[in-house]
């Protein structure tokens, strides 16, 4: 048996909470049932013997201090919309409590997981220090300047990096739980939960990610995206975005990484990846014309671009097909 910790704190959402305990218990389900469960899990809180969700919902749960961490610990998301709402969670009294009580849990050899927002409890307690990661992928930027020695990969759905776990967006803390089941339920147990629940196998935020989105607000990276966007026929030089843009090469590559988490060659492949996406979606375009549009240079390329990223063909988003419609085809391995 797995004997998990759930850490919630207010404002998490309950969407976050019911996607993981339903994922742990329709892999108890299908695990048959024997004298005890394969997952033990329990609800845990700073502060308080219950903890107020979002909407309104409140739910019972252990007080934080009291608690002697289990062998597995997941925090999930603390229920901050944006990249200012994330910084003033995190600050907070309660949150605080939590990145100290996940730090003193991973010194004591727990295995800790965390989804979302939760990510950057396990940021502020120095967990990501030296480990890859990766987090909502629109809050991605945010979280490599808060935590600049960890490596974080906004495409990723999940990372497993030396015993530390982290997820993607909301929904990705599905695929969190589902990873940890195989992890400790072996991969039969894993697959058979996701049929069970028809969960798809999703690889890569790719799909979603919005470069535009990701510089919201940040006024110099929105001009580096249309100075690309209006030049993706032809090989772009930071140089020469630097030179248009007024500003050194070093600057504005440092406002990349710290902006989006990516490096300034990711960032722009990663518009030319969308703009390719969208001509895919909504055209009959042959791929070697929408390669040429988007300065690759040629449909192999282009098709290898895309799986990469998204774990699927091109085709797969022909007509305007949504990345989920079909399942993803292989299992994660993140």
């Amino acid at each position: 048996m797995t004997a998990i910790d759930i850490l919630v704190l207010n404002t998490t959402g309950a969407a976050a909470l019911g996607l993981v305990l339903d994922a742990f218990d329709a892999a108890d389900n299908v695990a048959g049932s024997g004298p005890s469960k394969m997952f033990d899990w329990r609800v845990l809180t700073p502060g308080s013997d219950h903890v107020e969700l979002k909407h309104g919902l409140t739910l019972p749960a252990q007080p934080l201090a009291a608690a002697r961490p289990r062998e597995l610990v997941i925090a999930l998301g603390i229920g901050a919309p944006g990249p200012e709402a994330v910084e003033r969670r995190v600050d907070a009294d309660d949150a605080r409590a939590a990145s100290r009580w996940l730090g003193q849990a991973h010194r004591r050899g727990a295995e800790v997981a965390a989804g979302c927002t939760g990510v950057f409890l396990l940021g502020e307690a120095g967990i990501l220090d030296g480990r890859a990661c990766t987090t909502t992928w629109w809050l991605a930027g945010v979280l490599a300047r808060r935590c600049p020695r960890a490596v974080v990969r906004a495409d990723e759905i999940v990372v497993h990096d030396r015993g530390v776990w982290t997820a993607g967006a909301v929904v990705s803390q599905l695929d969190l739980a589902l990873a940890l089941i195989a992890r400790h339920g072996g991969e039969p147990l894993a697959a058979e939960t996701r049929r069970r629940l028809a969960a798809p196998t999703r690889l890569s935020q790719a799909p979603y990610i919005s470069a535009v989105a990701m510089a919201a607000g940040e006024e110099d990276i929105s001009k580096l995206e249309a100075y690309l966007a209006c030049r993706l026929e032809a090989p772009v030089a930071l140089a020469d975005a630097a030179r248009a843009l007024g500003a050194s090469q070093r600057t504005l590559a440092r406002r990349v990484r710290a902006v989006t988490g990516l490096s300034p060659s990711r960032f722009i492949q990663k518009i030319r990846l969308n703009a390719a996406l969208r001509l895919i979606e909504s055209t009959r375009m042959p791929l070697a014309e929408v390669a040429a549009r988007v300065g690759l240079a040629d449909a192999a390329v282009l098709h290898r671009l895309v799986v990469r990223h998204t774990g699927l063909a091109p085709g797969h988003f022909r007509g305007g097909r949504s990345p989920n419609s079909e399942g993803m085809g292989r299992a994660i391995v993140e």
